[in-house]
């Protein structure tokens, strides 16, 4: 099933998707997405009554088949960024200790410091993350549509919100999934739009393949902090935002450009404080 937001109202409507076809990178479903809809969060109920995030966003796979993004392919990317991460398969036994010899260390020459961000980042510590995978996914969505007949929720789900960048180079807007206290999943097309045959920052018209250059063979595309600071975060559904400190699209720079066009990019969002839910 999928949340999505009516292109001229807020409301937020839920619907059944019947699955046609699947693979290791994604979901394939009758088609449902409007143009240039992206981010809205597919889910699978689990037999324990919790809520999955199994992919996002939806890419026009045909007339007639809308394509979304596995999150399990972008998962290791995204526990490397953020300290969102899947539980661990098995416990590791603890080796045995190994008597510590003291070793003299000869002073390293100060070397430059490169860049630091303005806004430290605030990465999920192991303990957060063992918290956020015991609550998340437990707030049922109310009055859920039982069929693949869209209908419209009473409220928006609290783990829901807006994300959007305006004024120079358009608008582009898209819904955002809460996976922990203070990170969002949603689409790359919030920052960026395609001109053609490149790809551009909605803010300032520069090039992305440009940034991506300068991420010396990262996949992972760390958005300038211009770009960030100029993203409106509304938590859920609500007309007051809530600053973002951090963006990275994650596994896109090293993709082809035809893959880029098909299939855009999954963006997680931190954000200047955290919001209590499950």
């Amino acid at each position: 099933s999928y949340l999505w937001k009516g292109k001229y109202n807020q409301s937020i409507y839920h619907r059944k998707l019947p699955l046609l076809n699947s693979n290791e990178m994604s979901y394939q479903f009758p088609r449902y997405n409007e143009v240039g809809e992206r981010g809205s969060p597919v889910m699978k109920k689990e037999s324990t009554g919790k809520w999955a995030l199994v992919g996002l966003g939806g890419r026009n796979a045909s007339e007639k088949e809308t394509g979304v993004l596995r999150m399990s392919w972008v998962g290791g990317e995204l526990c490397r960024e953020v300290g969102v991460c899947a539980p661990p398969k098995t416990k590791k036994t603890n080796p045995p200790p190994v008597k510590q010899v003291p070793i003299v260390v000869k002073p390293i020459p100060p070397t430059k410091k490169p860049k630091t961000p303005t806004v430290p980042i605030r990465k999920l510590t192991d303990a957060e993350n063992v918290r956020r995978l015991q609550t998340c996914g437990k707030t049922p969505i109310d009055t859920p549509s039982r069929d693949n007949n869209p209908k419209v929720l009473e409220q928006w789900p609290h783990w829901v919100s807006l994300a959007r960048t305006s004024q120079q180079n358009g608008s582009g807007t898209a819904l955002t999934t809460m996976i922990s206290p203070r990170h969002f999943l949603t689409s790359s097309q919030v920052v960026m739009d395609k001109k053609t045959d490149i790809f551009t920052w909605r803010w300032n018209s520069k090039s992305v393949e440009e940034r991506c250059k300068e991420m010396n063979g990262r996949v992972n595309l760390e958005v300038p902090e211009e770009i960030v600071q100029n993203i409106r975060f509304f938590e859920s559904g609500k007309n007051s935002t809530i600053p973002v400190t951090r963006a990275v699209i994650l596994d896109y720079c090293d993709k082809p450009f035809d893959v880029k066009v098909f299939a855009q990019g999954v963006m997680v969002m931190e954000i200047a404080e955290d919001i209590s839910g499950d």
